[in-house]
């Protein structure tokens, strides 16, 4: 994590959504590399079955907003971390997504996904898109505007409709390494907004292997394909922000 910074990188906004397992360690990486501005959005609270895998977390923290003790865990000279205890809907969306550079998703939950995806792309920001289930992690660039975008690869629900780690259970290794990786994306996305994709990153703890597919825009998407006025497709209302 200590390459060189990339010009202009440092004076981006990062806005991670979800502070858990996965945004934990990419706050936490964030900051190590030098952003100079992290916002951090969760709405939940610290629970005791948090603290195998969200980094940032210790037993004394029990009870207190996620949001607000990763701030506490991140500050240090150089950097503004802002904690927002509210869940990211279509209602906090456009102040959230207003000072924002590139988001993070790194929410559970296909609905939560769904939302933060659609709405980053249509307010011309690159997202990082990053999710862990059971021994599988993966991470997808996209720039700025769309071209290819998660709706390309996965459809709406992201492959993972009802599927979430509270429900199915994930390794912390990989919640740790998929949340690294997407801050080193994060990272380069804020000199390069409108880079090509790197393609989508999947880390596979079960074989013990990593591989980058190439992604492809789908013409027909019914997120990134139409103009930026258009209308987006009905989306779930997120249950929760992991």
């Amino acid at each position: 994590m200590n390459g060189p910074a990339p010009e202009g990188a440092r004076e981006g906004t990062v806005l991670v959504v979800g502070v858990g397992g996965l945004g934990t360690p990419c706050a936490w990486g964030l900051a190590e590399l030098g952003v100079a501005r992290l916002v951090l959005v969760d709405p939940d609270r610290i629970e005791p079955s948090n603290l195998p895998r969200q980094l940032l977390f210790r037993p004394v923290d029990v009870g207190r907003p996620k949001a607000v003790v990763a701030a506490e865990r991140l500050a240090r000279a150089g950097l503004v971390v802002q904690a927002r205890v509210e869940r990211f809907d279509r209602t906090t969306a456009p102040a959230l997504l207003s000072t924002a550079s590139v988001v993070v998703d790194a929410t559970d939950g296909a609905a939560t996904k769904d939302l933060v995806h659609a709405l980053a792309l249509r307010a011309g920001l690159p997202v990082v898109h990053a999710a862990a289930l059971g021994h599988e992690g993966r991470v997808l660039d996209v720039p700025a505007g769309g071209r290819p975008c998660v709706a390309c690869l996965f459809g709406i629900g992201g492959g993972e409709a009802g599927d979430t780690c509270a429900r199915f259970g994930v390794l912390g290794s990989i919640t740790a390494a998929i949340g690294f990786l997407a801050a080193q994306v994060a990272w380069d996305r804020l000199a390069r907004p409108r880079a090509p994709s790197r393609g989508l990153r999947v880390l596979d703890g079960a074989a013990g292997r990593a591989i980058t597919f190439q992604a492809v825009a789908d013409p027909r998407c019914p997120v990134c394909a139409g103009p930026p006025d258009a209308p987006l497709p009905a989306l779930a209302e997120p249950a929760a922000c992991g």
